[in-house]
């Protein structure tokens, strides 16, 4: 093969060689042949003369054009590193804020003497720990110990890790002065039976029994036997006519009554017997009575109702109790009209049981 003419190949060199230099490495030596060329003397390894140029080495790093490649410390000065004397980076002591020591050589650690009055102190071997001072009112512990809500184990206690009112712990010298009807909470609807024989004729008399001889207008009492039979009180008997039967008794608002409240008056009637009905009604009517016994406006807000021929429906009245305290008395009074229609057989009215339905606190 013919080869190039010397010159020729001495300008092929130099040419590879220049352009080796722009791409940041220094050609010191040729290649071991003349035929070599710089390309393939750096893929085959066999150009040891080629060194790093010293403009690749940047920001931190320094070196090259001769020189190994090393970290230029003195580039990180204010970052929180710092030389170390001996061209070696290491964590500078400003670089320790609040709360934290350590850094120009020495490890980071928490500079206990930093929390002082925040409730945490140094156990003495430079570890926080929470201080007893950070034990307020009825905590102990802390300084080493873990914290504890104090008791008195009496009225109050600790029961599986749960803070609770002992059982009995709170005596009535606890509540003295300070527990009060109205701080309870209210209670709608409590009952209050009326028993059947407080009732009395309207005209203030004590109700008669059936064995004596009842008049033929009031209710009177129907008393069972001996562990047997039902009590309730009965009207008069109607047949070909209307008979109206009337009782009344007297209520004192209990002191848990709730001042303002309105009461339910519920009465438990029905008419029954053989004979035919007509008109078969059942009223309330209820009245504030003052000191001096004067009667005041009916408070009954509802009307009139009809009897059934069944216990199962009650007879319900609302009594407005915007004008009503504990300690007041009312008059109630209770009418039941009942007409048979057709004369071949009687029928009464009876009342199985009657209630007061109030709102109450204790």
């Amino acid at each position: 093969m013919r080869q190039l003419p010397s010159g020729v190949r001495l300008g092929i060199t130099l040419g590879l060689a220049l352009a080796v230099a722009a791409m940041g490495f220094v050609v010191y030596s040729q290649p071991a042949s003349a035929a070599e060329t710089v390309a393939s003397g750096i893929a085959a390894g066999t150009i040891t003369g080629t060194h790093i140029n010293s403009s690749v080495a940047g920001d931190g790093i320094q070196g090259g054009g001769g020189s190994a490649l090393a970290v230029d410390v003195s580039d990180f000065a204010g970052t929180g590193l710092e030389d170390d004397g001996s061209e070696n980076l290491r964590i500078a002591a400003a670089a320790a804020g609040d709360g934290i020591q350590g850094g120009a050589g020495s490890a980071l650690a928490v500079d206990a003497s930093d929390f002082a009055g925040t409730g945490l102190e140094d156990d003495g071997a430079e570890n926080l720990r929470i201080a007893a001072a950070a034990a307020g009112d009825g905590l102990s512990g802390g300084g080493g110990s873990a914290l504890a809500v104090n008791v008195d184990d009496s009225s109050i206690e600790i029961n599986t890790d749960t803070l609770r009112i002992k059982a009995g712990g709170v005596t009535n010298d606890m509540l003295a002065g300070s527990h009060t009807r109205a701080k309870l909470i209210t209670e709608t609807s409590a009952r209050y039976q009326l028993p059947l024989m407080s009732w009395r004729d309207y005209d203030g008399s004590a109700m008669k029994t059936s064995a004596e001889s009842p008049t033929t207008s009031d209710f009177y009492i129907v008393a069972p036997g001996m562990g047997a039979g039902t009590r309730y009180i009965r009207g008069a008997d109607a047949i070909s006519n209307t008979k109206t039967s009337t009782t009344q008794r007297e209520f004192c608002l209990p002191p848990e009554y709730v001042a303002g409240t309105d009461i339910e008056l519920n009465i438990h009637a029905r008419y029954t017997g053989a004979g035919t009905a007509g008109t078969k009604t059942i009223d309330a009517e209820v009245y504030e009575l003052t000191d001096a016994g004067a009667v005041g406006a009916d408070l009954n807000e509802d009307g009139i109702e009809d009897l059934t021929a069944g216990f199962a429906d009650t007879a319900g009245f609302t009594i407005d109790g915007s004008g009503l305290a504990a300690g007041d008395m009312l008059m109630l009074v209770i009418q039941a009209v009942l007409q048979e229609t057709v004369g071949s057989d009687t029928i009464h009215v009876e009342i199985g049981s009657i209630e007061l339905q109030l709102s109450v606190k204790g």
